[in-house]
């Protein structure tokens, strides 16, 4: 839940917390459970390494926005991830995977392409194999 903290309760260690788009509705909750919010120019950022406050919370609030925006792939340093969009989006035509090749990751926003390309010019740099690790549900 987004809000912000209009009170706190020394006596339980509860924060009293405004909820964000409500109307004046308001929740008590423990303290340990209340997180920084980033600034509204971090919604969306391609790396989760470039929130001010990266944390479980964050990191779903940047991962919920980019796949509101058909925004499916997410860095986490040198990790992707992928939110399944359960719809086609046109970002794997031919020109889109020539666009990734020999850039470096985070040049190009997130994709699985420059994950590929990456292995493959590291794979042709050191002269052995590469693995790429992919898991999850869909």
């Amino acid at each position: 839940v987004l809000g912000e903290i209009v009170e706190t309760d020394a006596a339980s260690g509860n924060v009293v917390v405004a909820v964000s788009g409500s109307k004046g509705r308001t929740m008590a909750i423990p303290r340990g459970h209340a997180y920084p919010v980033n600034p509204a120019n971090q919604d969306g950022v391609p790396d989760n390494t470039q929130l001010m406050h990266l944390h479980e919370a964050s990191l779903l609030h940047n991962l919920r926005y980019r796949h509101e925006h058909d925004l499916i792939y997410t860095y986490t340093a040198y990790i992707l991830i992928a939110v399944n969009p359960y719809k086609e989006l046109p970002i794997y035509s031919d020109d889109a995977l020539l666009s990734y090749q020999g850039k470096s990751i985070g040049v190009m926003p997130p994709h699985a392409f420059a994950v590929a390309d990456r292995a493959y010019r590291s794979m042709k740099a050191s002269k052995k194999s590469q693995s790429v690790i992919i898991s999850g549900e869909s």
